[in-house]
């Protein structure tokens, strides 16, 4: 990450003043959850694209398969 941009939330003052108490490096594990969050999304979303190639692609049976390997090993 050459660039970095900042995000701002707001939060309850009793949250915030528990995370302060637990002091734990939150914009680390805020960053490292969001991109976690990221991959998660774009699997799903690829997964959906492969549903709609899997659904728009011809189901083609193992005879005809078959069909197609000994009639590719005659030539």
């Amino acid at each position: 990450m050459s660039s970095t941009s900042s995000l701002t939330i707001k939060l309850p003052k009793e949250l915030k003043e528990e995370m302060r108490r637990l002091k734990i490096n939150w914009s680390g594990y805020l960053r490292q959850a969001i991109l976690r969050r990221i991959g998660e999304e774009e699997m799903r979303r690829a997964s959906e694209a492969l549903d709609g190639v899997r659904a728009k692609a011809k189901s083609t049976s193992t005879d005809e398969i078959v069909a197609w390997i000994r009639e590719d090993r005659g030539r």
